[in-house]
């Protein structure tokens, strides 16, 4: 078997990414919406053998992103759930119901919920590391609450290997990115 395998998934509108290690330890970014991703997702998760991604990171409060993943949260567990900075107090604030779901079937299913934003990383093992390189961790005046300009941007780092997953970050966010 190979250290780890990265698969994305054909969740229709949205974007799935499942990441498995040699110790089938799993993480899952993103997993479409409802409508696409519970059965999708629910049986690539069976097809590798994964009884539940241990870590899941969901880039940005737009359903076709994260929709999926209150069913398969709450149809499997898991550990920890990964959101974007900002992402409760923008619920708290904007009543984004759907996001308000997430976070209650994670806290249902005794997930660890972490707000991250640039800086911050996940080691696994010893091997892999997931960076965050986006949002900034400062808030501004105008920001979409829960869109577009607040995905987590993360790069996956494997050995010499680099996996940019981009979310539906915007050209705004894309040339912050560049200039650092």
């Amino acid at each position: 078997k190979p250290d780890m395998t990265v698969v994305f998934a054909d969740v229709g509108q949205g974007d799935a990414t499942l990441i498995i290690y040699k110790d089938k330890k799993s993480v899952l970014i993103d997993s479409g919406s409802r409508k696409n991703g519970v059965k999708i997702l629910n049986d690539m998760l069976d097809f590798y053998g994964i009884d539940f991604p241990d870590i899941y990171i969901a880039t940005h409060m737009h359903e076709d992103h994260f929709g999926a993943m209150i069913d398969i949260i709450s149809q499997r567990g898991g550990n920890v759930l990964f959101v974007p900075i900002f992402t409760l107090n923008d619920i708290i604030d904007e009543k984004i119901i759907l996001g308000e779901e997430l976070l209650a079937s994670a806290y249902e299913a005794g997930l660890e919920i972490i707000e991250a934003g640039k800086g911050d990383k996940i080691s696994i093992k010893d091997f892999s590391e997931i960076h965050f390189i986006s949002p900034e961790k400062s808030d501004y005046p105008g920001r979409e609450k829960g869109g577009n300009d607040s995905s987590l941007v993360s790069i996956i780092a494997f050995k010499d290997i680099r996996i940019l997953i981009m979310a539906d970050a915007t050209k705004r966010v894309e040339e912050q990115i560049i200039k650092t």
